[in-house]
């Protein structure tokens, strides 16, 4: 295609996402969670605490230490907090409020939490994890979904890493979407993957070790995906394991490869970094030896704040 029939189509594509999102009308529940991350979560410092207090949240979950929820609402959020929206600030006086019911206090709480968490955190159970893909395609949307959790510490991790990848792939299998594309002839369901999940020693030091320990796994699990019906889209990592993650994608995707002839691969590359263009080269030259289209993914990146 000559460079100006693909500006041409990019320039059309833009536009029609555009006029879906002007379309779009989000539910009351996704309107308050855009609230939380645009306006409420909008203030870094204030960003940092919401996300440290739903961490240490869980264990006063397990518990159900009402009192200690007073004590850590005090902590974390104490009165005079800066940048913080008028409707938050009365929130958070309220729930400091020593007056107010303690197990009120910790339901609303769990509630809050859970519809902050919702947004990225699926629930594991195959019925409402397939409720949730139901409501996504609803909304016109439809998910790539991890697993929690990446660096593992031993082989024996990687290799439970890898049976809860297969395992929930097996869930998806069972859903309606499965084996089904979208208009790029991308499967329409997805999920994402980490390198590093699938062996202790993800190292630049040893590139040829690291995918040799990485390959087989990825195989399987692809394995697994084709089988059904759901893509896989490989994550970019941090910066110094770029080269690993490259080096096992076109070991397992490239021509040649076992699976260089599905069209469920896919890859993250992150726009932020100063030779993302050279490696947009490369990957484009390996879609040009593959010959059988697969799925790029630009992206900001993960690890802007630390690697800028």
């Amino acid at each position: 295609m000559a460079e100006a029939a693909v500006e041409e189509r990019t320039r059309a594509i833009g536009e029609e996402l555009l006029a879906d999102l002007e379309r779009y009308r989000p539910r009351a529940a996704e309107r308050m969670q855009d609230w939380l991350l645009t306006d409420a979560l909008a203030d870094d410092a204030f960003r940092g605490r919401m996300l440290r207090f739903i961490d240490v949240f869980a264990t006063v979950e397990t518990t159900g230490d009402a009192e200690e929820l007073h004590r850590l609402l005090r902590e974390y959020f104490p009165p005079g907090l800066p940048h913080v929206p008028r409707a938050l600030r009365w929130l958070l006086r309220i729930a400091r409020d020593p007056l107010l019911p303690s197990t009120a206090l910790l339901e609303a709480t769990r509630r809050a939490v859970a519809l902050f968490a919702r947004r990225f955190i699926a629930d594991p159970d195959p019925r409402a994890m397939g409720g949730l893909l139901d409501e996504l395609q609803s909304a016109g949307r439809l998910p790539s979904l991890d697993l929690l959790g990446e660096a593992v510490l031993s082989e024996r991790e990687a290799d439970a890493y890898e049976a809860r990848y297969r395992r929930l792939l097996g869930d998806l299998a069972a859903h309606p979407l499965a084996g089904t594309a979208t208009r790029a002839g991308d499967p329409a369901l997805q999920v994402s993957l980490k390198l590093s999940s699938l062996t202790y020693r993800f190292t630049p030091v040893d590139l040829d070790g690291s995918v040799a320990r990485v390959a087989p796994r990825l195989e399987r699990i692809a394995d697994a995906a084709r089988a059904a019906g759901v893509g896989i889209c490989v994550d970019a990592e941090q910066y110094e394991t770029r080269d690993v993650v490259w080096a096992a994608w076109q070991r397992t995707f490239s021509a040649g490869g076992p699976h260089a002839d599905w069209r469920g691969a896919g890859m993250v590359v992150q726009a932020y970094l100063r030779d993302a263009d050279r490696h947009l080269d490369a990957v484009i030259d390996a879609a040009h030896r593959r010959g059988v289209p697969f799925q790029v993914r630009l992206v900001k990146g993960a690890y802007w704040d630390y690697e800028t």
